[in-house]
């Protein structure tokens, strides 16, 4: 089910000393995203649900702001003036794979993460390694022929909020390394990935 969330571009022109810090703070904090920014004014990406609230957000710090775009439409395809942020919220099935053609929020990745883990349960295992502040689940896939005397080689990605990209090339390691194992070199078998 992809729920349809509205979204707004705003420029924000920040005058006063701070206001481009407390920008940032809230893009920090995952409540907008950065799109552009320049030395005073900052073009941000405000989910509809938070509209009320970044309004007197910013009017009760003097920050003001200019809406550029009032409805870039669903959240599979907001545009961004010339640009244009594919997003995926759909959930992944068993047999479905990650295209590698559409970002995916970090839920839907874990479950991709378990499909891994069930297709190829001898090589292929995710553990909870920590929790985020939030007090959500960091978690791990270890792709490894089990032999004792393999050496290690580390990848990781999404660990920034925005860091789309770093997610979709660890998962498309991990796909290639799960679904092509046991035909790929000796150099690669022999560690724990």
């Amino acid at each position: 089910m992809v729920r349809d969330v509205r979204y707004q571009v705003w420029d924000v022109k920040c005058s006063k000393d701070g206001q481009k810090t407390f920008i940032k703070n809230l893009d920090n904090k995952g409540s907008i995203n950065i799109c552009n920014e320049n030395d005073s004014v900052i073009s941000i990406l405000v989910e509809g649900t938070r509209r009320m609230q970044l309004e007197k957000l910013l009017r009760d710090r003097d920050i003001a702001f200019v809406v550029t775009t009032a409805d870039t439409g669903s959240i599979g395809a907001p545009r961004l003036g010339k640009n244009l942020v594919t997003r995926s919220i759909k959930q992944m099935n068993k047999d479905q794979v990650m295209d590698w053609h559409n970002f995916y929020p970090l839920h839907v990745i874990y479950s991709f993460l378990s499909s891994l883990e069930q297709q190829y349960p001898s090589r292929c295992t995710v553990h909870c390694i920590g929790y985020t502040v939030e007090g959500r689940e960091i978690k791990m896939l270890k792709i490894s022929s089990s032999h004792a005397g393999n050496s290690g080689s580390w990848l990781d990605g999404a660990i920034h909020a925005r860091e789309w990209i770093s997610a979709a090339v660890v998962t498309y390691i991990a796909h290639h390394l799960a679904t092509h194992f046991d035909g790929l070199p000796e150099s690669v078998t022999n560690k724990d990935w």
